[in-house]
């Protein structure tokens, strides 16, 4: 042997018997679940001896620190586990340190997670985010939903002196939302209760029931009982002096855009008028396969319109049927399985298989399935007061021709005449101006809710006498 090759082959077997060093330092990636895109970052610290501590902090969710309840660092790979949301990330990093690879699974789903070093985490541009001194009034408010025995908290803003004002009563879309509508440091309720302010309206915004300030449980609750939660912000308007009784009404985004309807219909007297933002008017059904059609993978776009088809065909008449949650949940599963043992591709196949459990979790949710059975129109057809809905050009979720087509119809049939429907151009379903209309724009966006949409909703407002 050479004496240069054997230096180079003991300085090759030092260097690989050195130890890999456990990734201490702050990391970014971004999880990419669908259309959904969310920057993930990781804070991995030294702790006792050989231990470490880890926390994941979701930058798009509100900046959501989990710290894990565990991590173990051992033949090059991190593993850090959070049990109470059966998440597991493993994360391997490269020779120069750099980068890691990363593998984030939570319950039977699993995602690719890698993650570049960081020396800060990135700050969001929200310039349309309103910041004090306000030229307006905001009073911290909570008021009870009698039927539900929950008291729900908010923000009620109106503009300085006695009134007594007109208000709108803000309704948020699916999910757990807290009184801002916050999403990826997004606030768009704030966003528009700064606009009626300023352009002489009160604004009631509140925080969901089980969510933030609120008491309740949002699990399991449905659209139905999100409508008593509005309804009763209603009724403690009625109580406020510097409110005009006969001028509360409804504005409802998403979701939202459904409910306003259902409290309009079941209490007239009492709502002078609604404000849909991006609002069904087709059948929940109709909206699901859309989705499930649209945000699946795969290109061919034949087969993903068959396999939406056939699933949500094969789902919905045992939604349909009666019984809870306990007898619906074997027929989905063993109707599922149908569905999937058809499947010719095995990796498809297999992600299938182990997605099951948590598939017919969601689709028994009580919320899904009264959504899924519920249509608009038959709420809509029933409504007296003025209505604006606002649409965006491209939203991807609440699709504006399908949706407006429905909703001008059931008002139409009803002989509704006082309505106004503007499809706004270049807006998402955030009513952000967009290039796509892709979920995974929303975070990427500065602007919070475009100025031409606030414009033509108080334009509207100010017009109603």
């Amino acid at each position: 042997m050479k004496p240069l090759f054997a230096l180079l082959l003991c300085c090759t077997t030092l260097l690989a018997a050195e130890p890999a060093k456990a990734p201490i330092g702050l990391w970014l990636g971004v999880l990419k679940v669908g259309p959904i895109h969310l920057r993930m970052g990781l804070k991995v610290e030294a702790g006792k001896g050989d231990d470490v501590k880890a926390t994941l902090i979701s930058i798009d969710q509100g900046r959501v620190e989990v710290p894990f309840e565990t991590a173990e660092f051992k033949d090059g790979k991190l593993t850090m586990k959070y049990k109470p949301a059966g998440i597991v990330f493993t994360v391997m990093p490269n020779d120069k340190g750099t980068a890691l690879s990363g593998d984030f699974k939570q319950g039977e789903m699993n995602f690719p997670l890698p993650m570049d070093s960081i020396k800060e985490l990135p700050t969001d541009k929200r310039p349309q985010t309103p910041k004090a001194p306000f030229l307006y009034d905001s009073e911290e408010v909570k008021f009870e939903n009698a039927s539900a025995k929950i008291k729900l908290a908010g923000t009620l803003t109106k503009p300085k002196g006695d009134g007594p004002f007109p208000v709108v009563v803000m309704i948020s879309g699916s999910g757990p939302q807290d009184r801002d509508e916050t999403l990826f440091n997004h606030k768009p309720f704030l966003v528009i209760a700064d606009h009626l302010a300023k352009n002489g309206f009160a604004c009631l915004r509140y925080d969901d029931r089980g969510v933030a300030k609120s008491g309740g449980k949002f699990a399991d609750a449905t659209s139905a009982d999100f409508a008593t939660d509005a309804y009763a912000a209603v009724q403690y308007l009625k109580t406020r002096k510097e409110i005009d009784p006969k001028k509360i009404g409804l504005c409802g985004h998403s979701e939202g855009g459904l409910i306003a309807p259902i409290v309009a219909s079941e209490h007239p007297e009492d709502i002078g008028f609604i404000v849909l933002l991006a609002g069904p008017g087709v059948p929940g059904s109709t909206i699901i396969f859309e989705q499930i059609r649209d945000f699946s993978s795969g290109t061919d776009e034949k087969k993903k319109e068959q396999d939406a088809r056939q699933f949500v065909d094969a789902v919905m008449p045992i939604l349909q049927t009666k019984g809870d949650r306990k007898e619906i949940e074997p027929k989905l599963k063993a109707r599922i399985l149908e569905l999937i043992d058809k499947e010719t591709d095995e990796k498809e196949k297999k992600i299938a298989n182990d997605m099951l459990p948590s598939m017919v979790e969601r689709i028994s949710d009580p919320w899904l399935r009264w959504f899924v059975l519920f249509d608009p129109a038959t709420s809509l057809a029933k409504v007296k007061c003025p209505i604006l809905a606002l649409n965006g050009e491209k939203d991807t979720q609440v699709k504006v021709q399908q949706n407006f087509e429905a909703i001008e119809s059931a008002l139409s049939k009803a002989g509704h005449m006082n309505h106004k429907l503007v499809n706004l151009k270049n807006l998402n379903h955030l009513f952000q101006t967009c290039k796509t209309g892709d979920l995974s724009e929303y975070g990427q966006i500065e602007e919070t809710f475009a100025k031409e949409a606030l414009d033509e909703l108080t334009t509207w407002l100010k017009a109603l006498k």
